[in-house]
């Protein structure tokens, strides 16, 4: 079904509000010569009152000139207040339709990317046997390799099976090199699955656990020291100074 709008002719009429002011010119000079009079007015206690008064009296015409503005405007803003809101009903009609297909469209690609996982699975097991490295030491290794952009369109099969073969080539290869050097580099290697860091992981860790040994045996022989005490009461009192520091100690 095919909807056409005219472009060329609108399909909303209106008129434009003219409102009719003919006092204004008497109102406008009527306030000029009140301002001008009360900034040439010489303030005294006198004539304070008299200007005062003269204000309030132009005052009570300006308010009541505001009231009529304020009615004539929403005279006037009625009709478009109208047309504002079917244009918005409008408008939130379209905005539903478009929204709903968008959600269509999110299922037909969330559909056809879980057709193309699934493809690729059948290509990943029947793969998977040539790489048993792969298949024993990783756990659930096709979700390790697939990525969200696999299954993107502008990825096609071909491409990502040429990734996962690639992937499996690599992984295989790293497996049985850092299992010939070590369960410690294998498990490292699983766990960031790269070699040149898993390598520099277990190095790293190495070197720490060597120099917190090496401060472990430094402190341990900085820490020890060894008295020899002659007389049982100097022996006494020494003991007796230890405890009361609470120093640890051994007597031989």
């Amino acid at each position: 079904m095919k909807y056409e709008i005219m472009e060329n002719t609108s399909p909303v009429s209106y008129n434009v509000a003219t409102v009719d002011f003919p006092a204004y010119e008497v109102f406008k000079e009527k306030a000029i010569d009140i301002s001008e009079e009360i900034r040439a007015m010489n303030v005294d206690p006198e004539n304070i009152k008299e200007a005062k008064t003269m204000l309030a009296e132009a005052r009570k015409i300006t308010d009541r000139l505001s009231r009529v503005r304020i009615d004539i405007k929403k005279e006037i803003l009625a009709g478009y207040q109208t047309f504002e809101a079917q244009v918005k009903e409008i408008s939130a009609i379209i905005g539903d339709a478009d929204d709903a297909l968008r959600a269509k469209v999110r299922e037909l690609e969330e559909a056809e990317r879980q057709a193309k996982k699934k493809a690729l699975r059948i290509t990943w097991d029947s793969r998977i046997e040539r790489y048993p490295y792969v298949a024993d030491c990783i756990s659930d290794p096709f979700d390790r390799w697939l990525t969200p952009r696999h299954l993107n369109k502008t990825v096609t099969m071909k491409k990502a099976e040429a990734d996962m073969v690639d992937w499996l080539e690599r992984t295989d290869n790293d497996l049985q090199a850092a299992g010939s050097m070590g369960d410690v580099y294998l498990v490292e290697y699983i766990k960031t699955g790269d070699l040149p860091m898993a390598i520099q992981n277990v190095k790293e860790r190495a070197e720490i656990q060597q120099r917190v040994s090496n401060a472990e045996q430094e402190e341990l022989e900085e820490a020890t020291a060894w008295f020899l005490i002659r007389g049982t009461k100097d022996i006494k009192l020494v003991e007796m100074l230890l405890k009361e520091n609470e120093i640890n100690f051994e007597r031989k």
